[in-house]
């Protein structure tokens, strides 16, 4: 997976963060990162996956664009779907 966050909402991929994102030239991000992986490079996107991950899955939710009780979110490094627990 070259994608550092994924996430899937009724068995589809809905969203994610990838190579798009983080290996872009500098400029706006329309990711769910929010522009935190911009132009950040593969191993810092990972990192930043790996702490704001779940808080931007959060944002995400609040704002409306996924049913939390049909949503699964998938971290680079994290072995399995994880059905998100709001």
């Amino acid at each position: 997976m070259d994608n550092v966050i994924q996430v899937w909402e009724y068995g589809k991929l809905k969203n994610f963060c990838g190579p798009e994102c983080y290996d872009a030239p500098p400029g706006r991000c329309a990711c769910m990162c929010g522009g935190a992986n911009h132009n950040a490079g593969q191993k810092q996107a990972e990192l930043n996956a790996a702490i704001s991950g779940e808080e931007w899955l959060h944002r995400e939710i609040v704002n409306g664009r996924f049913d939390p009780a049909h949503v699964t979110c998938q971290i680079l490094g994290v072995e399995a779907m994880i059905p998100l627990l709001v």
